[in-house]
């Protein structure tokens, strides 16, 4: 009787220490990484990798090694070659316990794809502000098309914060100088612009890969933005008239408040008319006008320097080293997709009309050159 006690509770001490000694054991570092593990860049461009990495510790450390050497010690990586080729990266996780890691396979390539169009290959989004040429050819519903192809027709954007967005079907690099140009409907008169209109340019990377214009925006920074009188987040509100001939009355942030006048050149009505809406409000980079008036009573309005659609004679040279943040501050963007311009001007020349931004056109200049 004596013995089988003894016996059993050697077989007690042995079980619980058992258990004791495999809880004290942690569950292995596991790496994930939920997107593919084959990846495409251009030349200059970055990607951030940052795998998700579970059961750490405070003993636990991160490395990253390419082609077998060791670049980085961080969980995060920031990857960008100037050269073509594919490089290999490998990310590991280890402590005192375990140790885990994934393999990363990125080609870098030195030219765009074969297939890359010169000109705008899809729009996005037509949203003229009201103005003299809405209802028309070149501001109806769907004349936002027009900007598509080499051959593309001129599109008006109506008055301020007037837009399109537009896309190429590659990314235009950030080389030196200049990378895209904007045309537009400029007449110049012994050397010098004498009907700018100019719109402010957006421009965006596809960073998630999908092919719509759904990142961050970043503004180009043109000289004028540096005038007395540049109001950011500016806003205005438009009204549909109660006849077909109404004066477009508007109100804005500022506590401003005016019209777009019926004008006898452009009898049809200026408020879009596939709007259900009776008002329409637009936001935006307002510029102050530069509109005189001559000897000869003629409206002039003057270039606003480098930076701008509609600006220049010729079309605007844009490059995206001009792009800044939200907060104004410079951008360094390798690439970018998508393109956004906006009437940046709330004036009435009179019997003229407003100042009306127009598209004729965008290209990637690496590919017309």
């Amino acid at each position: 009787m004596k013995k089988t006690f003894r016996l059993l509770s050697l077989l007690a001490l042995f079980s619980c220490s058992e258990g004791e000694e495999y809880a004290d054991i942690p569950e292995p570092l596991a790496i994930t990484w939920k997107a593919p593990k084959n990846i495409n860049l251009e030349k200059g461009e970055t990607k951030t990798f940052t795998p998700e990495v579970s059961n750490i510790n405070d003993k636990t450390v991160f490395y990253w090694k390419q082609e077998g050497l060791v670049i980085a010690q961080t969980q995060a990586l920031e990857f960008s070659k100037r050269s073509a080729g594919t490089y290999r990266l490998a990310f590991y996780a280890q402590n005192e316990h375990s140790k885990d890691s994934v393999t990363f396979s990125v080609t870098v390539s030195s030219s765009q794809p074969a297939n890359s169009d010169a000109y705008i290959s899809e729009v996005f989004e037509y949203l003229p502000a009201p103005g003299q040429f809405i209802n028309t050819s070149i501001g109806n519903k769907n004349s936002g098309e027009k900007l598509i192809g080499e051959n593309s027709g001129e599109i008006s954007l109506g008055g301020f914060g007037g837009r399109v967005v537009a896309g190429f079907n590659h990314n235009i690099s950030n080389r030196e100088g200049e990378d895209f140009i904007i045309y537009g409907n400029v007449f110049r008169r012994k050397g010098k612009e004498i009907n700018s209109e100019p719109g402010i340019v957006w421009i965006m990377q596809d960073e998630n890969g999908n092919g719509k214009p759904d990142d961050t925006w970043y503004q180009i920074k043109g000289e004028a933005h540096s005038d007395k009188g540049v109001v950011y987040n500016y806003e205005i509100t438009y009204t549909r008239p109660s006849t077909k001939k109404g004066d477009i009355k508007w109100t804005d942030n500022q506590n401003g408040s005016g019209s777009i006048p019926h004008n006898q050149f452009h009898d049809q009505t200026y408020f879009p008319l596939w709007l259900e809406s009776n008002t329409l409000t637009l936001s935006g980079t307002l510029l102050p006008h530069r509109t005189t008036i001559n000897k000869d009573g003629h409206s002039i309005s003057r270039w606003y320097g480098k930076g701008y659609a509609d600006n220049t004679h010729g079309g605007d040279r844009i490059d995206i080293s001009w792009a800044a943040d939200a907060k104004g501050n410079p951008v360094n963007l390798p690439h970018i997709r998508f393109i956004k311009i906006q009437n940046a001007v709330n004036h009435s020349t009179g019997r003229l009309g407003e100042i009306s931004t127009e598209v004729a056109g965008i290209a990637d200049l690496s590919l017309i050159e």
